[in-house]
C-alpha cells in the first residue's frame, strides 16, 4: 500500500545530494508507509556502500593527527553506520552533543533545500498527482534529470545521457571538464 501516515497515497523519493544542491543518487517509488531507513537499506546505493564498491576516498587528516572519513549525513530515521552519520536522540544532551547535532543538522539542510528547489521549480509537486504510480515515478525522474541538465549547462561540461528502459536506469556522465576530482561524477536514478 502507498498510504502514508497522513492517509495519502504517496511514493518515496530517496536522494543523496551534494552540498551545492546537486542530486547524485535518486531512488524513486518505494511505498509511502515505509520508513526511510528500511527504504535506504533496499537501495542499490546502500548495497554498494556496504560492500565498499562506491570508491569512497579513504579518511584524510583534516586537523592535526585526526583522520576523518567521508560520510553521508542523515536524520534520526536512519541507522548509524560507518559511512552514515545521524544526530543523537534525546532532549537532555550535554553541550558537546548538542553542538554536534546542530552542525549535523546544518549540513542536512542542503538536502532539504534541494528537495525544496525541485518542488518549487515544478509546482506540480505542491499538490496531489491524479495519475498512476508508474507515471508519477516517470515525472519525478524527468524533473530530476532536467534539473541536472540545467545545473550542468552553466558549467560548460560535456554531458551524456544514457537511458536504459530494460534496467529502468538513468545514468548521466559528466565529460572532461568535471568540477570534482575525488568523486566519480555519475548520477544514478533508480525506480
Amino acid at each position: 500500500m502507498n498510504l502514508n501516515f497522513k492517509n495519502y497515497f504517496s511514493i518515496i523519493l530517496m536522494a543523496i545530494v551534494y552540498s551545492d544542491y546537486e542530486f547524485i543518487y535518486v531512488d524513486i517509488g518505494a511505498y509511502g508507509k515505509d520508513c526511510d531507513s528500511a527504504v535506504f537499506k533496499e537501495t542499490v546505493f546502500w548495497k554498494l556502500l556496504e560492500t565498499n564498491k562506491l570508491d569512497i576516498p579513504h579518511a584524510e587528516t583534516v586537523i592535526t593527527n585526526l583522520n576523518l572519513p567521508y560520510v553521508l549525513v542523515g536524520d534520526e530515521a536512519f541507522a548509524l553506520s560507518t559511512n552514515l552519520l545521524r544526530p543523537y536522540r534525546g532532549k537532555n544532551l550535554c553541550i558537546k552533543i548538542r553542538v554536534f547535532n546542530y552542525c549535523l543538522t546544518r549540513a542536512r539542510i542542503y538536502v532539504e533545500c534541494a528537495f525544496g528547489i525541485l518542488a518549487n521549480k515544478w509546482r506540480v509537486f505542491h499538490r496531489p498527482l491524479n495519475i498512476s504510480k508508474e507515471f508519477a515515478k516517470d515525472i519525478v525522474k524527468a524533473c530530476v534529470v532536467i534539473m541536472l541538465l540545467y545545473y550542468y549547462s552553466g558549467f560548460g561540461n560535456c554531458l551524456a545521457l544514457i537511458i536504459s528502459s530494460e534496467l529502468d536506469l538513468f545514468l548521466i556522465s559528466v565529460g572532461p571538464a568535471t568540477r570534482r576530482s575525488l568523486v566519480t561524477p555519475e548520477i544514478f536514478l533508480y525506480g
